[in-house]
């Protein structure tokens, strides 16, 4: 079995994995890295909880934006026809992306241990088998039928739905952006929120964007670690995508450097960055497992205040870049 059907990155989630792994195999001359050019700090009060997240585009709109690719679903009641649906689509020339809950892959970490929706790669449809690629946990192999009709059933229930569905790429009109606009859109839209501004101008939801949404996580980290102590999940998830977001943005500063003049130094802030934010997030893992809150309390927290002061000059820079060119956009 041909190893190259894995695509691993760790700066991106299994959905993120499992799209690109797909599109690769279509665009193979496409960089789909411009894909992941989102890295913004936005943190969200919800009903019962909160978000942190870098994201504020779906990456279907990114795919339709940058690349012309179209993302589509199909459903269907019945798993026989499912099924079929999805060898037709194959042999058509694209593999196509179901979620299964964790719990019902034996060959994740998560197995019988843990329930959380995850995306995989069905590569090929045979008589008792398909043939499965899973790009987070870098695994390919062969799964039974009959496994995977009771995986994908078991994830129905808890979602609360009836039809099985799957995800596919329409990549027949696909083009590759100009990169000059593109790289003005995407430091726009960063520019925007760093500096403390929603790019959408939503009025629905209670928002912190920029070093508001900093100061705001590094209070909800300071609760969830070190007054709750039950949990870590959010605040180290929160850092570790943040963190490989930040890593994307500055693969693409430094790739496409020699556009712009102040780009490069840009993509290093942003590396220097990613760096620390994934050093916070192991540190929390690393307390919250050994329990020694004590000993790390004052070291996460001075650290949480160097990750600040390192978005705030870096957002100065990302400033005197537009400054520099003198390009404007309603803002």
């Amino acid at each position: 079995m041909n190893p190259s059907k894995i695509n691993y990155d760790p700066n991106l989630n299994c959905y993120f994995l499992t799209v690109r792994g797909i599109l690769l195999r279509q665009l193979d001359d496409r960089d789909v890295s411009l894909l992941w050019n989102q890295s913004g700090l936005i943190y969200e009060k919800m009903q019962d909880n909160i978000l942190f997240t870098p994201y504020f585009t779906s990456l279907s709109d990114s795919l339709s934006l940058y690349l012309n690719v179209e993302k589509k679903k199909q459903t269907e009641e019945d798993f026989s026809v499912f099924l079929q649906k999805i060898k037709e689509r194959i042999l058509s020339g694209s593999t196509v992306l179901v979620y299964s809950d964790v719990f019902d892959l034996p060959h994740t970490l998560y197995y019988q241990k843990k329930h959380n929706n995850h995306a995989i790669e069905i590569y090929h449809v045979g008589n008792d088998e398909v043939e499965i690629v899973d790009h987070y946990y870098k695994f390919e192999g062969n799964m039974s039928i009959s496994q995977l009709k009771f995986a994908l059933e078991k994830t129905n229930e808890k979602n609360n739905v009836s039809a099985f569905e799957f995800a596919y790429l329409d990549t027949t009109k696909a083009v590759s952006p100009d990169m000059l606009p593109y790289l003005w859109d995407t430091l726009h839209f960063h520019r925007k929120i760093m500096n403390g501004k929603d790019p959408y101008d939503d009025e629905q939801h209670q928002k912190w964007y920029g070093m508001e949404a900093v100061e705001a996580f590094t209070r909800y980290i300071h609760h969830e670690v070190f007054e709750d102590g039950s949990n870590v999940d959010i605040s180290y998830h929160g850092l570790k995508e943040y963190g490989g977001s930040k890593n994307n943005m500055a693969k693409i500063c430094l790739d496409y450097g020699h556009l712009l003049e102040g780009l490069e130094e840009l993509g290093r802030d942003y590396q220097h960055i990613a760096n620390k934010v994934l050093t916070i997030a192991n540190m929390i893992l690393k307390c919250f497992i050994s329990k020694n809150f004590d000993h790390y309390e004052t070291r996460i927290m001075n650290k949480l205040q160097e990750w600040k002061e390192d978005e705030e000059k870096a957002t100065e820079r990302l400033n005197a870049l537009f400054e520099l060119h003198h390009y404007t956009l309603n803002t």
